[in-house]
């Protein structure tokens, strides 16, 4: 095979050369020849040659840095004793133990022997001119620590020899070994301290990990490759490309990647896979912090047709446009090594002072550290969290942070303490779960640490810039022995406060403090806009090209949970927004501690009602988005639950209550509360709970939405769950999304079901288009329709194609419009019932009207008007054609009476859109007026919602600019409108009824009102990128607080909200 490669190879190393022009280091991954004779290395010379002539033509002189494979020893007879000895190795506990010392000594020497081919042949490559990357060499060929040096910059490379029990033929995959002591002869006994020395550590072995018997994988795990040693590991073998990164929470991720062979062959039994190929690599430190790495896998592929191999881009990997792979990755903060100086100080400080200055044992609190990686991506997120903490840190230099799992406290740690100093601060962390009081304390710092409470303090009160960071403190639902936990640790941290005079300490906890003459600053899920920064200034989310509908994708997917979008986003380097966001979250660890106590305690109580208050809990598991307790209070007929259970979860913090926000008119309100389980308990549930009980649990949850029958293709929710009708809360919108996820995940492998849940999904999106929430019946599909797409019949999907193709024709955009008719172009051959043609031609003649196509939109509507003629359809499409006619002589007169032929059918909505109209070629205000409120009155009688919308709106504009004067009716039917289009896709609609209620807010001096709306009208703005609309109220809002503050109170949230933009952007 090389030889009718060989010429693409170099010239495609050459291609990359072009644009990387100096390489530094090749690394071979082992089976550089296939039976490890010295005839083959010596031809295997010849081939190396030629590669580094190619390099030497171009100015720079890599260095190999290599260890050997399975293939590269010359292996032994079938009956050597050291090989048949080898061969069982997991089953002879006496050769494991012997092995490593002098009685191992025969053995290994003879291992050694079976490498020697492999051995000359390095041993020659200088002679030759192949200049290798050298260092210590340890047990096994191939075992070796190297350094590479460049701009100050040091790279080290660690070879292990993964081979040395694969001496015989035969498979070996679950039973190969590397011992830790391979590393530590090779570090001097010292792996982390070598490793700290260098700013990149690569590991190399030539098998991937599941080689390895299960016993030998523990130890890598525990010994080899531990706490951020390696920032990658390299691999070869299996002869196919992969780039895998693995990350665990509160962990740090590990890199792996394995390239295709150069010129070697994968045998599977009687076949040859011949995956030829490498990988070109490329990293650039930024700020010593981050590393951004491009990987151009290459790999040889067949041209059909001509059968001829020819070498490229390897397409089985998600490379970008560019053919490359862009992954970046914060740098694994390993501290500087450890010199023997300061070894003795250390020693000598281990030891009781016998000067009368030091009469304690000196604290050595370097276990203490903890590294908090820079987070730029929180500096401008929560910005009013950020500035109470910042200002309680600076004034009293305690801070209570309250901060549930997932919520990146570290982030916002690190963002507040840039706030206060630029200069770099050193965090000391100490695990509180288990505080029960200060004697024991003190106990578990001597036992834990090998020093007292008092050396604690003597060591942070001569630190500069320090914090103490004291985590997980373990409050509960007991409120007396939670106030009692919350007054002891504030005198405690009184007394370290008063002896560490420039110390600073933060007290964390999942639940917030119970006494109220204590300031703390709680942290919560990011909101949209908030989430959008994130995303943007991530390491992560900047090298996507996500536009605002993946963020809100994102989002939703994650609750606004840095640590879940965290999680998110490193999936883009392998997935599409759309799979990440209809797959599960893919928590890796799930939420313990404290949290998984309190839930246990509920499940495993005697006590009725905290087993009550446990059915709570799993019935809001199901309910993504909360719900009100009166719908759900008999979701277990036999269990009802009741306010008592709310306040038990509320208590633990398993639970939180949100107010539907709407603006403030005066009148106390009854507003509902949804009640929300947070992420946290809800991933526990769904991981904890059995499959059965999750099934009941969906299935109540889906009749509840969608009726009973639902299931029988027979979708009839019940009256609080009409989607047809006005009024529906975003989230209910979203829960019904989330059910009908599970239903089709449920569904998987199963036609029958698949077919059931398309329908309930046509049956739905169908309702939610009825009520016009075009935005949520677009979720809905864009969610639903990749899942399906292939699993159900053609017919309906094309019919639920259709109906996503309506939802988008309403919104705003030519890009909608576009892809609307796109979409029903594409289904309209396979439809054959003639209503729907009919609805398929006059969208498209709507969308063609949008677009100024007007030839094509009258094309359309012709065909509309020859299916039917006489209906309300051929109404509407005679209005397309006449406004989109060149040659037409009165418009006004033929648009009237048209108007009164549609109401003569009862066509009304068709005479509402003529009327509509018409409205703009009124000019007499009164008589605009006039019009606009009969049209608003018949418009609500036959409940068209949307043209209800429009006539307010209009009605609105002509009071902003003094013509006439609003009722109180009319406000109060705007706030509903703008709430309404607050969380469609109307931006233009959106930003008139912005407008109008800017207006009637200042001309009524109602400022909190003006707050509240700019804090909604700015979220949206800002998720939209329009911040010169945002700047332009904020100035605005800014001038009417000057005039009169509002009062305090009345809206502490916008209020605090307004001066948090004021600060970032004015």
């Amino acid at each position: 095979m090389w030889p009718s490669l060989r010429d693409k190879i170099h010239d495609d190393l050459r291609y990359l050369i072009k644009k990387h022009q100096c390489w530094d280091v090749v690394v071979f991954s082992g089976d550089l020849t296939q039976k490890g004779t010295p005839e083959e290395y010596e031809v295997l010379n010849g081939i190396i040659k030629e590669l580094w002539q190619i390099f030497n033509e171009n100015g720079f002189t890599p260095k190999l840095f290599c260890v050997p494979g399975n293939h590269d020893l010359a292996r032994p007879g079938s009956i050597d004793p050291t090989c048949l000895a080898l061969s069982r190795w997991w089953d002879l506990e006496e050769l494991r133990a012997d092995f490593w010392d002098a009685k191992g000594d025969i053995y290994r020497k003879t291992v050694g022997d079976y490498f020697s081919n492999y051995t000359n042949w390095l041993d020659g490559l200088e002679k030759i001119g192949i200049p290798l990357l050298s260092g210590v060499a340890g047990a096994f060929p191939g075992d070796v620590s190297a350094v590479y040096e460049k701009d100050d910059l040091r790279v080290g490379f660690i070879g292990l020899n993964s081979t040395w029990l694969q001496v015989a033929a035969g498979d070996f995959q679950g039973r190969l070994h590397i011992d830790p002591r391979q590393l530590l002869e090779i570090t001097d006994n010292r792996p982390s301290d070598w490793a700290k020395q260098n700013i990149l550590n690569f590991l190399v072995t030539h098998h991937p990990l599941d080689w390895l018997h299960a016993d030998s994988l523990s130890l890598f795990n525990q010994d080899i490759d531990i706490g951020g040693r390696f920032d990658a590991h390299l691999y070869g073998h299996m002869h196919e490309p992969a780039i895998i990164q693995k990350t665990h929470l509160g962990a740090f991720p590990k890199r792996s990647l394995q390239s295709a062979s150069l010129f070697g062959l994968e045998t599977f039994g009687d076949s040859v896979q011949r995956a030829h190929g490498y990988s070109f690599n490329s990293i650039k430190i930024i700020d010593d912090s981050i590393a951004n790495m491009e990987v151009w896998p290459r790999a040889s592929r067949v041209i059909p047709g001509t059968g001829e191999r020819v070498m490229g881009p390897d397409m089985t990997l998600p490379i970008n446009n560019e053919n490359y792979i862009m992954h970046s990755f914060e740098l694994n903060r390993r501290q500087e090594p450890i010199s023997q100086s300061q070894l003795e100080d250390k020693f000598s400080d281990a030891i009781i002072s016998n000067e009368i200055t030091s009469g304690e044992l000196k604290a050595n609190i370097d276990n203490l550290i903890v590294i908090l990686p820079a987070a730029p991506e929180a500096i401008g997120v929560r910005l009013i969290q950020q500035e109470q903490a910042r200002n309680i840190l600076t004034n009293a230099r305690r801070l209570w942070l309250a901060a549930d799992w997932g919520m990146g406290e570290n982030g916002f740690i690190w963002s507040t303490q840039k706030k206060i100093s630029a200069a770099k601060c050193q965090v000391y962390k100490i695990d509180m779960c288990d505080y029960a009081n200060r004697s024991e304390f003190y106990e578990d710092i001597r036992i834990k640490y090998g020093f007292s409470f008092e050396s604690l303090c003597g060591a942070l009160s001569i630190q500069q810039y320090a914090y103490l960071l004291l985590d997980d403190i373990p409050f509960s639902d007991d409120i007396e022995r939670s106030l009692k936990l919350q007054y002891d640790l504030e005198e405690l941290v009184g007394i370290v406060l008063s002896y560490c005079p420039t110390l600073k300490v933060i007290l964390r906890s999942r639940l917030k403090p119970t006494a109220s003459d204590i300031d703390f600053v709680e942290i919560t899920a990011l909101d949209k806009a908030d989430t959008r920064f994130f995303i943007e200034n991530h390491h992560f989310g900047s090298a996507q090209a996500l536009n605002p509908d993946d963020i809100l994708r994102i989002y939703n997917h994650t609750d606004g949970l840095p640590n879940l979008i965290e999680t998110d986003l490193m999936s883009l380097s392998v997935a599409s927004v759309s799979e990440i966001t209809t797959s599960p979250s893919g928590v890796s660890v799930l939420p313990a501690g404290l949290l998984q106590r309190a839930i246990l305690e509920l499940s495993e109580s005697k006590d009725e009602t905290l087993k009550r208050a446990y059915v709570l809990l799993k019935i809001l598991s199901v309910f993504s988005h909360g719900e009100e307790l009166s719908r759900i209070k008999h979701f277990d007929k036999t269990k009802p639950v009741f306010y008592a259970h709310a306040q038990i979860l509320q208590q633990r913090g398993l639970l939180y209550a949100e107010e539907i926000e709407q603006f403030d008119r005066g009148g106390n309100t009854d507003r509902p509360k949804r009640l929300i389980i947070t992420r946290a308990a809800r991933e526990w549930l769904h991981a904890n709970l059995g499959s059965a009980e999750l099934k009941r649990l969906n299935d109540a949850a889906a009749k509840l939405y969608f009726g009973t029958d639902w299931a029988s293709g027979q979708s009839k929710p019940p009256t609080a769950y009409r989607f047809d009708q006005p009024n529906k809360a975003v989230a209910e919108m979203d829960n019904a999304r989330t059910i009908i996820m599970q239903i089709v995940t449920d569904a998987a492998g199963n036609n029958r079901k698949l077919q059931t849940a398309m329908q309930l999904i046509s049956a739905h999106g169908a309702a939610l288009l009825r009520g016009d929430y075009y935005k949520s019946a677009i979720e809905l599909f864009d969610y639903m329709l990749p899942m399906l797409e292939g699993e159900v019949t053609s017919g309906s999907y094309e019919f639920a194609v259709y109906l996503h193709a309506k939802a988008l024709r309403m919104i705003d955009g030519r890009s909608a419009s576009e892809k609307a008719k796109e979409m029903l172009l594409a289904v309209l051959p396979g439809i054959t019932d003639k209503t729907t043609q009919i609805s398929i031609y006059l969208n498209l003649a709507h969308c063609c009207n949008y677009l100024d196509q007007g030839s094509d939109a009258i094309a359309y509507a012709k065909k509309v008007i020859g299916l039917d003629s006489r209906g309300a359809s051929a109404l509407t499409a005679n209005q397309i054609i006449l406004e989109n006619s060149d040659d037409v002589v009165d418009l006004d007169s033929k648009l009237e009476k048209l108007e009164a032929k549609a109401r003569k059918q009862k066509a009304l909505s068709v005479a509402f859109n003529i009327a509509f109209s018409k409205i703009k070629s009124i000019s007499d205000p009164s008589q605009k007026a006039e019009t606009l409120y009969k049209l608003i009155r018949e418009a609500k009688q036959n409940h068209d919602h949307y043209n209800v919308m429009r006539g307010m709106i209009s009605l609105g504009e002509l009071a902003t600019k003094g013509q006439i004067h609003l009722t109180l009716q009319d406000k109060n039917e705007l706030i509903k409108i703008y709430h309404y289009l607050y969380n469609e896709s109307f931006y233009t609609q959106f930003n008139r009824c912005h407008d109008v209620l800017w207006y009637i807010f200042s001309a009524d001096r109602e400022v909190h009102n003006l707050l509240q709306l700019y804090r909604y009208s700015s979220l949206s703005w800002r998720l939209r990128g329009k911040e010169d609309r945002e700047l332009s109220a904020l100035r605005l809002l800014n001038a009417e607080i000057n005039k009169g503050l509002p009062v305090k109170g009345k809206s502490d949230i916008p209020v605090a909200y307004f001066y948090a933009r004021l600060g970032l952007l004015l």
